[in-house]
């Protein structure tokens, strides 16, 4: 059976642990180390190298695959870049909300297209936020289409989410929008002292709409394990639609939330 000892060194006290044999813990850890480095140095271990403490080593593999899926992002940026669409003039200012999804990890992507998402503060998997569906704004989500999902949600939708999932920040700490104290502070000089005001700004896309979702962190949605699956399998189809979806971003905000 083991021990514990307990041994002074340099005036601290340093937990250790005695094995069967008489030996501690940290001998026997040495002394394997020690036997490693003299293997791999007379070249008899293979596959094990010395490697620094703190340097983390990456295959030319890995680094060529990263490369490519990186160069592959950045033509498929360039591309969407060449055929953006108009915006009907019917959809031209309606409230979007528009959710990341898990397509690729940010090792995967390139820098350019970090950049539009981090701009639309969309920089996090499964985080949603509001806009006013512009020109702009428009051309920055038909960029990066293939990593959000966005469409035209209802008063409802708007209202579940500002009640359950908004946080702000407070003193550079986030904190829930759980009181009305907390919205007069903020925007009481433009007239909006409760959530309720907070709520008809962003839906009516009214004077103070980007104040109002400027102060809104954005939304972390709640995401099961297999979502994606279950996704599929609710609407019998084969592949996720990703870009706009119109009215049906509703049932993706009502299952997330």
């Amino acid at each position: 059976m083991s021990k514990t000892l307990f041994k002074r060194l340099k005036g601290k006290v340093i937990k250790d642990t005695v094995l069967k044999g008489g030996k501690t813990l940290s001998v026997v850890r040495e002394k394997r180390r020690a036997r490693k480095i003299r293997s791999a140095l007379r070249g008899k271990k293979k596959g094990y190298t010395l490697r620094e403490p703190g340097i983390d080593y990456v295959s030319a593999e890995k680094i060529i695959k990263t490369t490519r899926q990186r160069n592959r992002s950045l033509s498929g940026l360039q591309r969407r870049s060449r055929t953006i669409p108009e915006l009907p003039k019917e959809d031209e200012g309606k409230l979007v909300f528009a959710i990341r999804m898990k397509v690729q990890n940010h090792s995967q992507m390139h820098t350019k297209v970090f950049k539009i998402l981090k701009l639309l503060r969309l920089n996090k998997f499964h985080s949603g936020v509001f806009l006013r569906l512009t020109k702009a704004t428009h051309q920055l989500l038909h960029l990066v289409s293939p990593y959000v999902v966005y469409g035209f949600p209802s008063a409802l939708s708007v209202r579940n989410l500002i009640f359950k999932r908004s946080y702000i920040l407070k003193n550079g700490d986030k904190t829930a929008l759980s009181s009305n104290k907390l919205v007069s502070e903020r925007l009481g000089k433009f007239d909006i002292i409760c959530i309720e005001d907070l709520i008809a700004q962003i839906v009516d896309r009214k004077e103070y709409f980007n104040k109002c979702t400027q102060l809104l962190l954005p939304f972390k949605l709640n995401f099961e394990r297999d979502f994606y699956k279950n996704l599929l399998r609710k609407h019998g189809i084969q592949k996720i639609k990703y870009g706009n979806i119109n009215e049906k971003i509703d049932d993706m905000i009502k299952q997330m939330n």
